[in-house]
């Protein structure tokens, strides 16, 4: 007995084959941010107060360190010059996105159980940025840490970063 044809039937379509074998990156893809715009976002990443975070100015520094972020990927996945990380130490900066980090830790353990009753309608979007921040940073540093010099530029914040997150099992 033959099925009967309707919209979904996906019997006469040829479908995708998944290869065991990693395709080419293109390496044409057009940069989120280039190098430039990159400079100027990166040297005016500034270090917020725990009472700031959330507001429109901290708003606008998590979008720019999304982009930030987007382009540090794409230019890892295509192998070509990691000019946010360049700049991210160029402006000596990386204390900037630890100290963002570790706010956001301190924001989400002591403020934000705090928040959760309040909380409602529009401000409920800017909650989960607030929250997203941290994955992104986290991802961000993901990228540069790869490389050795970035560990070393990070001095003692990176080590006192590390032996907290191994103490608190993250």
């Amino acid at each position: 007995m033959a099925r009967p044809s309707h919209q979904w039937d996906t019997s006469g379509i040829r479908h995708m084959k998944i290869e065991d074998e990693p395709t080419a990156v293109n390496s044409n893809v057009a940069p989120i941010v280039d190098a430039m715009e990159t400079e100027r976002i990166v040297e005016s990443l500034v270090k917020f107060d725990i009472s700031q975070v959330g507001s429109t100015a901290w708003m606008d520094q998590h979008r720019k360190l999304e982009k930030l972020n987007i382009q540090a990927h794409q230019n890892a996945m295509t192998n070509s010059d990691e000019f946010v990380l360049e700049a991210v130490l160029t402006f000596n900066k990386l204390d900037t996105l630890i100290h963002d980090l570790l706010l956001i830790e301190t924001w989400k353990e002591n403020v934000y159980p705090l928040l959760l009753d309040k909380l409602t309608g529009r401000n409920n979007m800017r909650l989960y940025f607030i929250l997203y921040h941290e994955a992104t940073l986290i991802n961000l540093f993901e990228v540069f840490l790869y490389y050795r010099h970035v560990c070393e530029a990070g001095g003692e914040t990176v080590s006192y970063t590390h032996l907290r997150a191994h103490e608190t099992g993250r």
